[in-house]
């Protein structure tokens, strides 16, 4: 299921939650592709678990199965390769959008000395990224601050680069977004991003089931509608790769190591629950990203004018 690239055969495994079911119960799960006796119904699937909202044991499971202060698919290695372009130092300010808990705000302060404000819509991950960077003694590096996606208050020509990662798509009007980011951008600014991007039939059946059970609503550009925006605003796009191997590869990775983890967790283990609703959730993504219809791309683009 989780096959890497365009031509991925999401039908070669099971699901994702239904090989974790398997591993926690220490059973062999017989090929998917094996089909069912002619004239027998083929075997329902449970109807799929929609997480809401982020409590406390979400926010600590999300962290067992990406890493502290990561709420999705974190390769380190991945990362730098995508900042280091950014030619950062203590001297330059950043700007993050969608958060999350501060992971990557953290990483890039770390990696860089930049100073970055991480902008998170979610009031609750807002507060404990606010909380991990404070414990962490990076409070003033890398501040978690929370903003309403549609708010975006930053000082005109203040800001030399702006990141985000996988946090746009939810976004519903991304132009006025991008809009208000360049106005906050100094002459010679960057930005980069990753995100999930359209590029099937909007009302096709993968990307309508993976819509209606999205903790928050999807609303998908497609990449040449974000180059065209970009370069309305005056950007010049150096990079726009479509990164979804990467991305995968990154979540079976991740939730390998998890059920592993968690094989041996007694039945009556809230991490159980818990960690099948969290599968069912990256489940649909990986399935609707394997079929093509959404891909995952890495933009990389620099505002005309002197070099900050």
């Amino acid at each position: 299921m989780l096959g890497i690239g365009r031509s991925a055969d999401v039908s070669e495994k099971p699901p994702l939650a239904t090989r974790l079911r398997a591993w926690w119960e220490g059973e062999e799960l017989a090929p998917a592709a094996a089909a069912p006796p002619h004239g027998e119904a083929p075997p329902q699937e449970k109807p799929p678990l929609v997480l809401k909202g982020w409590s406390g044991d979400r926010i600590g499971l999300v962290q067992q199965i990406f890493g502290e202060g990561m709420t999705g698919p974190f390769d380190e290695e991945i990362v730098r390769q995508m900042i280091d372009p950014l030619c950062l130092d203590e001297k330059m300010t950043v700007v993050e959008l969608g958060a999350g808990l501060g992971g990557l705000a953290r990483f890039v302060a770390r990696h860089t000395g930049a100073y970055v404000t991480a902008l998170e819509p979610d009031a609750t991950l807002a507060a404990r990224g606010a909380e991990l960077s404070t414990r962490l003694g990076m409070a003033k590096k890398a501040a978690v601050v929370h903003a309403p996606k549609d708010a975006y208050e930053v000082r005109q020509r203040t800001v030399d680069a702006v990141v985000s990662k996988e946090a746009l798509f939810n976004v519903e009007n991304k132009k006025q977004l991008l809009h208000l980011v360049r106005k906050s951008m100094k002459p010679g600014a960057q930005i980069i991003f990753t995100d999930f991007m359209l590029e099937g039939d909007p009302t096709g059946p993968e990307i309508l089931v993976w819509q209606a059970h999205e903790p928050v609503p999807p609303h998908l550009m497609r990449p040449e509608e974000y180059r065209a925006e970009l370069e309305k605003l005056a950007f010049e796009v150096r990079v726009f790769d479509d990164i979804t191997g990467d991305y995968l590869a990154a979540l079976t990775r991740a939730f390998g190591g998890f059920a592993e983890s968690l094989r041996q967790a007694s039945p009556e283990d809230e991490r159980r629950r818990l960690g099948l609703l969290e599968a069912e959730h990256w489940n649909r993504r990986a399935r609707l990203l394997g079929s093509g219809q959404v891909r995952v791309h890495r933009v990389y683009a620099r505002l005309s004018g002197a070099k900050t």
